[in-house]
């Protein structure tokens, strides 16, 4: 997941550790949590690229162990203000061994900044729980329609992202690591009129920092050719 562009303006350009930012994001996780029938209380948690760690927090106030691993430095030291362990947070190469087995992996929208794909879930499946483990990606569908009509105007075409992918592309990674697709679904998410400024920004070549702010500005449920899925590590094939 590493990248030039992973500096320590990163996640001022994105909001990452703005409050109406990790609100946003909280609620869009806690609606496909609800929706996927997936309680994470008592269960190991690790996401890759968490950003401004606020979905880490809120899973570790609901009764989760939280592991992240994360390359921008900025975001890890912001996670541990948050409470997250430091001993629980990794950059995210070398890929670490990691203290405990997650039983879930959530990828949120960090699925198309990895340049190694096949590397990072091979990665995954070795230190998965020894049964049951589950993945939650959601990610930009390279076959979504929006894509399709957007063309180079596609709201997902940041130079940040090193590719987009299919559901079936998706789906082939995770089989070669012996991962089985349980459920798809259409994620929305919670975005603030903010956020949906700053970005039309960074398609616009022109990232500026922002102003953290913990007054809410208007919101709406949103999706543009993205997709979710829920996958299962097959215990037969470890």
């Amino acid at each position: 997941m590493r990248c030039e562009a992973y500096g320590g303006d990163y996640p001022a350009a994105r909001g990452h550790h703005d409050p109406e930012v990790g609100r946003c994001k909280v609620q869009t996780l806690e609606r496909w949590l609800e929706r996927l029938g997936l309680n994470v209380a008592g269960q190991t948690v690790c996401e890759i690229g968490f950003g401004g760690a606020a979905c880490l927090a809120a899973l570790q106030e609901r009764g989760a162990t939280v592991l992240g691993l994360e390359p921008v430095a900025a975001n890890r030291v912001h996670a541990e203000e948050l409470g997250i362990p430091r001993a629980h947070l990794f950059d995210s190469e070398p890929l670490p061994r990691l203290p405990r087995k997650p039983t879930l992996w959530l990828l949120q929208d960090s699925f198309e900044h990895i340049p190694d794909p096949n590397s990072l879930v091979r990665w995954m499946a070795a230190e998965s729980a020894a049964t049951g483990a589950r993945a939650l990606v959601v990610a930009p569908d390279a076959g979504s329609p929006s894509r399709a009509l957007m063309g180079r105007f596609w709201i997902h075409n940041v130079p940040d992202h090193q590719v987009h992918y299919s559901r079936a592309g998706v789906a082939s990674i995770f089989s070669r690591a012996g991962f089985r697709v349980l459920q798809a679904f259409y994620p929305l998410k919670r975005v603030s009129l903010a956020m949906v400024w700053r970005h039309l920004r960074l398609l616009a070549g022109a990232p500026t920092p922002v102003r953290s702010s913990d007054r809410a500005s208007p919101s709406i449920w949103f999706n543009i050719g993205e997709m979710g899925l829920l996958l299962e590590r097959d215990d037969r094939r470890r």
